[in-house]
Order: C-alpha cells, then structure tokens, then sequence
C-alpha cells in the first residue's frame, strides 16, 4: 500500500498514480483467498476462503 497522503482532506484515498489495491487472475485461476486486516491499534484478523463458499450464484 501507498503511504498515506496527509497534506490532502482525506489521507486514505488512493490516487490515480498509487498502485492498485488488488491482484487481478485468470477466470477459474484462484482456489482460495485469505483476507488480513490491520487495525489502528496494530491487532490483526484474519479469515481464509475457499473459492465454492464465496462465489456469487
């Protein structure tokens, strides 16, 4: 992720020259997918997926 961009009104946005927040695969190519979140307080969650229990009908 980009370093935050304080001198703007909102720091977290991501800008037209940051890189993408995301990963982009073939049709079919992911099996699974394992989700990390990093809080303000520096605790972390984390939750794994497997690709039948998260498609969309």
């Amino acid at each position: 992720m980009p370093p935050c961009h304080e001198a703007l009104s909102t720091p977290n946005a991501i800008l037209h020259d940051d890189p993408q927040p995301y990963l982009t695969f073939e049709a079919g190519a992911v099996q699974s997918v394992r989700v990390q979140l990093i809080y303000d307080d520096l605790g972390m969650d984390a939750a794994g997926f497997a690709r039948g229990d998260v498609l969309i009908p």
